[in-house]
């Protein structure tokens, strides 16, 4: 990172620490508002090796947590914040820790996941983690596998549609 580069990473972490520590409040609206901060703000961000830094070293932890949250709307706003990172950068090691998050939600019967919405967007996000670096999946493939067969029992057909897809991709 050049000395540049590091000075703004400083001044946007400085804009930006309140809404991480907001992730982690108690108070369900704090956290509502910093995820539609990060949502509506984050990307706005020009330089990516300073969003890069950022999102990698302070901000993909506190995601991952939202995604056991009790409110699906935090659960939605953090899958897609997640999302349109991944989307823009190369991962590097993110999926192993987006990777048990969403297995975590989504690998009992009943789901954890009450919502069908956001367990399909869950899904999108494991298809675009494996679009982007397949290899990512081999240190957590035997928890995915039993995810897999577990989601295949949902009565929903579109998820029985896009967790065949997914296997077949995997």
């Amino acid at each position: 990172m050049e000395q540049n580069d590091e000075e703004l990473f400083n001044e946007f972490l400085k804009r930006n620490k309140r809404n991480i520590n907001c992730l982690l409040d108690k108070e369900r609206n704090i956290r509502l508002k910093a995820l539609k901060d990060f949502d509506k703000n984050l990307l706005n961000e020009e330089n990516d090796v300073v969003l890069a830094k950022f999102w990698r070293d302070h901000l993909l932890k506190p995601l991952v947590m939202i995604y056991d949250d009790k409110i699906e709307k935090l659960r939605e706003l953090g899958i897609n914040i997640t999302t349109q990172l991944v989307e823009r950068f190369d991962l590097q090691d993110e999926a192993q820790a987006i990777i048990p998050g969403i297995v975590a939600r989504m690998n009992k019967i009943p789901y954890s996941e009450p919502s069908e919405e956001v367990r399909i967007e869950f899904l999108k996000l494991l298809e675009l983690l494996l679009d982007k670096d397949c290899l990512q999946f081999v240190p957590q493939l035997s928890d995915v596998s039993v995810m897999v067969s577990k989601i295949l029992l949902d009565n929903n057909p579109e998820m029985k549609n896009k967790a065949s897809a997914f296997c077949v991709k995997l």
